[in-house]
């Protein structure tokens, strides 16, 4: 390698690794714009008898077929369809604002939490959960 190669390459090196360990980061003095949204759904029952044998794969089958529904205010509202992961968890950053929670209709599935409003503020966390009862006797 020659002494421009190295220079060069020294030069790229610490020009990257900045970038890498600032991405993502709260720069100080920078205003922050975005609040996030987040919590847990139960999701229940799944089965018509308890004890309620189901694999791992078809609870997370149960998770991945709802989702909630955020509706911003305004005259163009924004709409976010937020996924659950395989465990309920969801989490989502949206800007400051007022927002219409909901979840997406599927079946006979009915909450006492939604719909809600929620106010976000930048900077800060906004924690909702929810239980979401499918009806099943």
């Amino acid at each position: 390698m020659t002494d421009i190669t190295r220079f060069v390459s020294l030069g790229l090196l610490l020009g990257i690794i900045p970038m890498i360990i600032t991405a993502g980061c709260i720069v100080p003095g920078k205003p922050v714009d975005t609040g996030l949204l987040e919590g847990v759904a139960t999701i229940g029952p799944l089965c018509p008898v308890e004890p309620c044998h189901i694999s791992d794969e078809q609870r997370a089958a149960v998770y991945a077929a709802r989702y909630l529904v955020i509706t911003g205010e305004g005259p163009s509202p924004l709409v976010y369809e937020v996924p659950f992961s395989a465990d309920g968890h969801y989490r989502v950053g949206l800007p400051g604002g007022r927002y219409r929670v909901d979840m997406a209709k599927n079946g006979i599935d009915r909450s006492p939490d939604v719909p809600q409003t929620v106010a976000i503020q930048p900077g800060e966390t906004v924690t909702l959960n929810l239980l979401i009862d499918t009806g099943i006797r």
